[in-house]
């Protein structure tokens, strides 16, 4: 079960939402504001996905020993493999989304797409992609209303994993299983498709996250 207290990092601040309490089982969501800080190495059991809701920062990282500097502005985000050393540190106070995804949910995902590859091989994710932010905040807005139930999140995860999964195929389509890009395109738009109808569904038949 997914509680805050069982991530493999501590930060200063509680974070000022969180699916902890939501139920849902192969993603998980918090968000946090940080004062500057550096979080010592760490490996987690989770695909996480980092997404900046702030003001621009930069920010130091060292992920299996490589080392880097970004400077990220709002809606920039990134992908950190499961069980990779990684540390990080930044420069003033920032707010941040994490996505936790269950990393046996991504590999079915994978292999019902016929991917061969290791996950590790495979470059998921762009510094910026508004798809992805899309389901992001629209998975935060059904936690702030009380309308995130478990099969919407099944439903968003999945999407999300089809397009995650789908991008690294339209860059990598020369190889002998990939999508071709007329498949890439059936596969966003139908993604995109069904992010609008869940919205709209849990606009107009809300769902509270919480037993009675």
């Amino acid at each position: 079960m997914f509680t805050i207290d069982r991530l493999p990092f501590v930060l200063p601040q509680p974070p000022l939402l969180s699916s902890e309490n939501a139920g849902w089982e192969e993603i998980q969501l918090a968000i946090f504001r940080e004062p500057p800080h550096e979080i010592p190495k760490y490996r987690s059991q989770y695909h996480t996905i980092c997404i900046n809701l702030g003001s621009s920062v930069t920010l130091e990282q060292c992920i299996e020993g490589s080392s880097g500097e970004a400077h990220s502005s709002w809606g920039d985000m990134s992908f950190y493999n499961a069980n990779f050393w990684q540390t990080f540190r930044w420069n003033r106070e920032t707010e941040f989304l994490q996505l936790y995804l269950e990393p046996k949910f991504l590999q079915q995902i994978s292999n019902e797409m016929g991917i061969t590859q290791s996950l590790e091989e495979i470059q998921l994710l762009a510094s910026s992609d508004k798809l992805v932010l899309q389901m992001a905040l629209a998975l935060k807005n059904s936690l702030e209303d009380g309308s995130g139930c478990k099969l919407y999140a099944t439903s968003m995860t999945r999407s999300l994993g089809i397009h995650l999964l789908s991008r690294d195929r339209a860059n990598n389509n020369d190889r002998t299983s990939g999508l071709s890009q007329k498949q890439i395109r059936q596969v966003t738009e139908y993604i995109c498709d069904r992010v609008s109808v869940a919205v709209r569904l849990i606009a107009y038949h809300p769902i509270s996250v919480y037993p009675s």
